[in-house]
């Protein structure tokens, strides 16, 4: 059952194509003309018959230069490729003295990371540049200093805690020399004022704390008074210069002037610390820590940002005036 098929395909045409492409055909193929120059030929390959010496007798009047291909050669070889012998490999060296080219990344790190060095130790070495404050080290300065829980406020002759004040509804401290930093109630409680020798009235929280400013005078204490509101978006340092120069004239006066905010910790201690950098030539950390040692005030993250910027601008002036 398998002879006519097998005979069709190994008898007369697998047998025919087989002579054909044999030993004795696969030789005549390739060695007939093989002294004839054409077209595979030039280009380095076995030259054969038929459609080939058709293309190279149509383009017989090009003349072709062959270009020698070697075993080598990434095209006859892609694996291999023009890489270097195995165990001669050096490593890279980089030249940082000259511009860096097109996509050597680790150059361009090293030569900016030396940049940021020689910039922050030119920052340090020289004393015309001012160190910039920041907000972090303010901070840990309301952090590290502690306040005693019973203090003796103004008028007192015993210590109290925030407890016993919320019950009297005085919370005032005295912070620096006729400076006091109190809350709402103390500044309403006019009796309170007056037998403590209170001259001035700072109110920061105007809308937080409704008072009626013509009944200060009455008693002979002078009022200034605005609003800001206790976020960190806020822009208090619009009115340090204004603040402090009302705390100023109420100390060079001999008189006593009470800050206060709602509960006397954030507003009404920006405003007294900015008046103690400003007049005083302390630091932005030094400010709060002396503050702090007697009232447990707790700016907020932005007034504290606005106090470090304050100190930067004061500290790059008077490095511009000894410049000068």
């Amino acid at each position: 059952m398998y002879s006519s098929s097998y005979g069709s395909y190994g008898g007369s045409s697998y047998g025919s194509s087989y002579s054909s492409y044999g030993p004795g055909g696969y030789t005549s193929l390739y060695t007939s003309n093989y002294n004839t120059p054409s077209f595979p030929s030039v280009l380095g390959l076995p030259p054969a018959t038929g459609r080939y010496n058709d293309i190279s007798s149509r383009y017989s009047d090009v003349t072709i230069y062959p270009t020698p291909i070697s075993y080598r050669s990434p095209l006859l070889n892609p694996k291999r490729g023009l890489s270097v012998q195995r165990g001669n490999s050096v490593p890279p060296t980089f030249d940082t003295s000259r511009p860096p080219t097109r996509g050597s990344s680790i150059v361009r790190r090293e030569m900016k990371k030396k940049e940021e060095e020689n910039h922050i130790n030119i920052r340090l070495k020289s004393p015309s540049i001012p160190r910039e404050r920041t907000r972090d080290e303010l901070i840990d300065s309301i952090i590290h200093t502690r306040t005693k829980e019973h203090r003796v406020m103004p008028g007192f002759k015993s210590t109290s805690d925030f407890v016993e004040r919320r019950h009297l509804k005085v919370d005032c401290d005295k912070v620096y020399e006729g400076i006091i930093i109190g809350n709402g109630e103390t500044i309403c409680n006019i009796e309170y004022l007056r037998g403590v020798g209170v001259t001035h009235v700072l109110n920061t929280a105007e809308h937080h704390v409704v008072v009626n400013p013509s009944k200060y005078s009455c008693y002979g204490i002078k009022y200034y008074g605005f609003h800001v509101d206790d976020l960190p978006g806020e822009n208090i340092s619009r009115y340090f210069h204004r603040t402090t120069d009302y705390i100023d004239k109420a100390v060079k006066n001999g008189g006593i002037v009470v800050v206060n905010c709602v509960m006397g910790w954030s507003r009404s201690a920006t405003c007294v610390a900015a008046y103690l950098m400003m007049k005083h030539g302390m630091t932005a950390t030094r400010a709060i820590e002396t503050i702090r040692q007697s009232r447990p005030i707790r700016p907020n993250a932005g007034f504290l940002q606005q106090l470090a910027d304050l100190e930067n601008t004061l500290s790059k002036r008077i490095s511009l005036f000894w410049k000068n």
